[in-house]
């Protein structure tokens, strides 16, 4: 809408204006309530850790703890390459498909993988592992924490189960969001009105 308009006649007027387009909410407070979730979500992930190291069921191998929670098949290594190191290779997918099949190669001997995702984008260098047993994840952990490789420390944890390691392009999502809500104000002020609703332009 155009601004400094009125709608109506005589004493009754209603003041419109162009429409304003904007996030809503406290992001302070929404990244404070994400920080608290992760942070409750990592207490909880060291504890059944605790637990997962010291036993397991008369089974052993159907993904249950002692007591009977469900053990965690997760892990997270960090480290394991730079972004960097991807930049300037000839070919950065055949750099990743071999990191891929080294490790995959590696945590077999351990227990079946059931996917296993590398985060190019990131610069901590993150490759996700999620195995069918429990234990298998554990042992990984072991065998990686510490490790050294191409003169980077590896870390090995367990998953929060929040955390997303995808890199996103943020000020691109921006400028896109704001690009619709500008397309969509132009697009309102080519609408026509009921004749009864129709804008007078208030006298200065």
């Amino acid at each position: 809408f155009r601004p400094s308009v009125t709608v109506g006649t005589g004493s009754e007027k209603m003041r419109v204006t162009r429409a304003k387009f904007q996030q809503h909410g406290d992001s302070y407070q929404a990244e404070k309530k994400r920080a608290k979730q992760t942070s409750n979500a990592k207490r909880k992930v060291a504890r059944l850790a605790a637990l997962q190291a010291v036993g397991w069921d008369e089974a052993g191998e159907n993904g249950r703890i002692t007591g009977g929670r469900k053990g965690l098949c997760i892990i997270v290594l960090k480290h394991m390459f730079t972004l960097e190191e991807l930049r300037t290779s000839q070919n950065e997918d055949d750099l990743l498909s071999e990191l891929e099949q080294e490790v995959r190669k590696e945590c077999a001997q351990w227990g079946t993988v059931e996917k296993m995702t590398v985060f190019s984008k990131n610069p901590a260098g993150v490759l996700v592992v999620k195995f069918v047993q429990p234990n298998a994840a554990s042992t990984a952990i072991k065998e990686f924490h510490g490790r050294v490789r191409k003169g980077r420390r590896i870390e090995a944890t367990f998953w929060d189960g929040v955390t997303d390691f995808t890199i996103r392009d943020e000020e691109a999502e921006k400028e896109e969001t704001e690009k619709r809500h500008e397309e969509f104000g132009d697009w309102l002020e080519t609408q026509e009105l009921p004749e009864e609703l129709r804008l007078q332009v208030e006298a200065e």
